[in-house]
C-alpha cells in the first residue's frame, strides 16, 4: 500500500500541462491563470491615506507640535501644501496633500482631548444617560493617576465593572 501523497504524485505525473489559451472574462470562471494579472493603472490614481490621521511634512520628530491648517477627506482634496510645523487632518481614502511626507495615525498622536463616554438609552423615555467616561488623567504625564502615554495599549476593562451584571 502507498501513502496518499505518493498516490497523488503518481496521478499528477500522468497529467500533462494544458496549453495556455486566452478567453473572455465572462468565460474564465473556474479556470486558473498561467501568469499574474497586471493592472494598467493605479487605483486610486493618486497617493491616498490608508487610515485616519494627520499628514505632516518633514522634519517631524516625536514630541513636535503642529498647526492643523486644513482637512482632507475622501472626495475632498486639501488644496494647499503642508509645510514644516504644519499638519492636515486626513481621512481614509483622501488624497495625500502636497508637501506631506508622512501620515501619523490618529491613535498614535497621544494627548487627545476628546473623552470617550458610555451612554445608556432608555427606550421608554427616549432619554440618554451618561454612565461612564474616559479618565484622561490616566494618560496625562504628571497626573497622580498616570498609567501610560499609550492609550492604545492601556488594556481592556470589563464593562460589567461599570454597567453591572445585567449587561
Amino acid at each position: 500500500m502507498i501513502t496518499v501523497e505518493e498516490a497523488l504524485a503518481r496521478v499528477l505525473a500522468l497529467a500533462g500541462r494544458m496549453p495556455e489559451e486566452t478567453v473572455p472574462l465572462a468565460l474564465a470562471a473556474g479556470r486558473s491563470m498561467t501568469r499574474p494579472a497586471l493592472a494598467r493603472r493605479d487605483q486610486p490614481p493618486f497617493p491616498a491615506a490608508a487610515m485616519d490621521g494627520y499628514a505632516l511634512a518633514d522634519p517631524a520628530r516625536p514630541g513636535d507640535r503642529f498647526a492643523v491648517i486644513g482637512m482632507a477627506a475622501a472626495g475632498h482634496v486639501f488644496e494647499g501644501a503642508v509645510g514644516a510645523g504644519q499638519a492636515v487632518r486626513i481621512f481614509t481614502g483622501a488624497p495625500v496633500p502636497a508637501g506631506a511626507t508622512r501620515i501619523i495615525i490618529q491613535e498614535d498622536i497621544g494627548g487627545q482631548s476628546a473623552f470617550s463616554k458610555i451612554w445608556m438609552y432608555n427606550t421608554h423615555t427616549d432619554q440618554l444617560t451618561q454612565i461612564a467616561q474616559h479618565d484622561a488623567t490616566l494618560f496625562t504625564a504628571g497626573s497622580p493617576n498616570f498609567l501610560t502615554l499609550d492609550e492604545e495599549a492601556s488594556g481592556v476593562f470589563d464593562a460589567k465593572d461599570i454597567l453591572g451584571d445585567n449587561w
